[in-house]
């Protein structure tokens, strides 16, 4: 295996978008050859920590998720994010911490 073979050593990319109503919108996406390891869950907790304690007075976060995405759902719940809605047409449910 060449080194354009070779799987990305980067694990996961975890964003907090600030927005207008002053929260910060969180989104995971993991490398697909570690998906299905159990490493999101980590991954995401370990993210929440860093901006944390980087952002003076943290802003509330939020994810956006697809009620068909079970996984994520269990991630963001299993870190502390509780169900707060959907929007109109149902194609998302939002979740805050």
């Amino acid at each position: 295996m060449d080194d354009s073979e070779a799987p990305s050593s980067r694990v996961a990319v975890c964003r907090f978008d600030l927005t207008t109503d002053g929260s910060a919108e969180v989104s995971i996406n993991l490398n697909p050859a570690y998906r299905g390891k159990g490493l999101s869950r980590s991954v995401l907790e370990a993210a929440i920590a860093t901006f944390e304690n980087e952002v003076d007075d943290s802003p509330e976060l939020t994810a956006t998720i697809r009620p068909a995405n079970s996984a994520s759902i269990r991630i963001f719940t299993s870190a502390g994010f509780t169900f707060s809605g959907t929007d109109d047409g149902g194609e998302f449910n939002h979740y805050v911490r």
